[in-house]
């Protein structure tokens, strides 16, 4: 579930909310911070530093985008309750954690501030991944899926997995959606 620095550095919001910048909107920066404390007084804390930040940077409004699950969800929902509560307007930009089925409770935490939640979709939902014509790298493929840690598989196959199980796919989730390319 880890993000490479590339998709941080080109995040499809911020390049969007940049290329507005002195057109409809003033673009002031991106404000990075860390989730997952380990109680709660320190997601509290955290959620000031990001508001004060945010204040001192002159922002009205903030749009929030989520990287994580579980605790980090507690963390976010901090930031935006600061946030409110300094007057500076917030939207968030969320994947859903709502099981397979999606009939699950979708949001790990929340706070009444949140009145702006944009789903990016379920992070939980599985998708079919085509077999491949070619694979470059050998052919076994050792996936650890919520199913069966280690598994061994052919890479060359299809593969059926949720988000999660994808190196940053319930982060793009958030952004675009999938995209498959055949290089």
């Amino acid at each position: 579930m880890k993000v490479p620095t590339w998709l941080r550095l080109n995040h499809p919001v911020i390049r969007a909310l940049y290329h507005r910048h002195r057109r409809d909107l003033n673009f002031i920066g991106v404000i990075v911070c860390r989730g997952h404390f380990g109680d709660h007084l320190l997601k509290e804390r955290n959620g000031y530093m990001v508001a004060n930040v945010a204040r001192l940077l002159g922002a009205q409004g903030v749009v929030q985008t989520l990287e994580g699950t579980g605790n980090t969800w507690v963390d976010f929902m901090q930031s935006v309750r600061a946030l409110e509560r300094a007057g500076i307007r917030t939207v968030q930009i969320v994947h859903e954690l709502g099981g397979a089925e999606g009939k699950d409770w979708p949001v790990v935490d929340y706070t009444p501030e949140a009145d702006a939640i944009v789903s990016g979709g379920g992070a939980d939902r599985r998708v079919t991944l085509p077999a491949m014509k070619r694979v470059v790298g050998g052919t076994d493929l050792v996936f650890s899926t919520n199913e069966g840690w280690g598994q061994r598989l052919n890479a060359a196959e299809g593969l059926t997995v949720s988000a999660h199980e994808l190196y940053a796919g319930f982060w793009m989730m958030q952004t675009n959606g999938f995209t498959a390319r055949d290089f």
